[in-house]
Formats: C-alpha cells, structure tokens, sequence
C-alpha cells in the first residue's frame, strides 16, 4: 500500500512538475515579446528624439549663410571666408550715402504707405451706378415709416474692354 502511495505522490509531483514548466514556457514567451516590444519602443523613441532635435535645429539654429559651411561639430569649414569682405575693406573710407529715388523707396508689408484698392487710371471713363428700391419696398417693416437714404457703399470697380 505504502508503494501506491508513493507511486501517486510521484505523478503527482511529475504532473506538478510538467504543468510549472509549461507555465515557465509561456512567461519565457511573455518576456521575450515583452522585450522585443520594448526595443522597438527604443528606437522608435531614440527616431523621435533625432527628428525633434532637426526640428529645433531648424527653427532656433543658425538661419544665415554660416549654417550652410558648417560641419556637424559647429565648426566652420573655412576660416575667414564668409567675412572675407569685411576683413579686407578699407575701414578708414566713410560709408557711402544713399541717395533716396523714387525706384528705392519701397512700400512695407505690415505698414505699407499704400492700403486699399489701387488706383485707375485717369483716363479712363467711369461710371457710377446706383440701385435704388421701388417705392412699394421703401416701407420699414417693423414702424412702416418711409426709408431713406443715409450712406453709399462703395462695391467694386471693373474695366470692361470694348473691341473694336
């Protein structure tokens, strides 16, 4: 009797045994999923981390000429060459004055001197035109008084080319 008591502890304890393995197979599984996931996750993250240091570079860098003889270490390619100019120029001359003309004034873009519709030329005929409303439909709905004109609004102006 003792040796079927042992006999089925035995399996007992190897069926244990089998289940804690398959248990241990599936975990093994788990991890290995787990840590491709997370190395995935890394480069992507490590990609990111590139573009975004591009796009700062891009919006806070350098923006003038310097930044296309650069190296990647921020050094210049060459010494001197962008401010060779300056470098060589007679500092003892006075600075030329600019003369204003009418071709060097320039009009700004957030202030300009000109806003509003350019102007026609003179030359050509004009030609104002005026709708008016019927006098069934100049009563005001809500006090039925007569209206009135108080104001002209300016619409548009067109050039209309007649062949010949």
């Amino acid at each position: 009797m003792e040796y079927e008591k042992l006999k089925a502890a035995y399996e007992k304890a190897m069926a244990e045994c089998t289940r804690l393995e398959k248990e241990i197979e599936e975990k093994n599984k788990t991890i290995e999923e787990q840590s491709k996931i997370i190395e995935e996750d890394k480069l992507t993250i490590e990609h990111l981390k590139e573009m975004l240091s591009k796009r700062n570079k891009m919006l806070f860098g350098r923006k003038s000429e310097k930044g296309k003889y650069l190296l990647p270490d921020e050094q210049p390619v060459f010494e001197g060459g962008i401010n060779e100019a300056e470098s060589e120029a007679d500092l003892t001359m006075p600075e030329p004055e600019r003369v204003k003309t009418a071709s060097t004034v320039r009009k700004s873009k957030k202030t300009g001197k000109h806003r509003g519709r350019n102007e026609l030329r003179s030359d050509l005929e004009t030609k104002k035109v005026v709708y008016e409303l019927p006098e069934n439909e100049r009563i005001c709905e809500v006090c039925r008084d007569t209206l009135e004109q108080y104001a002209e609004e300016y619409i548009c102006t067109r050039i209309f080319t007649i062949p010949e």
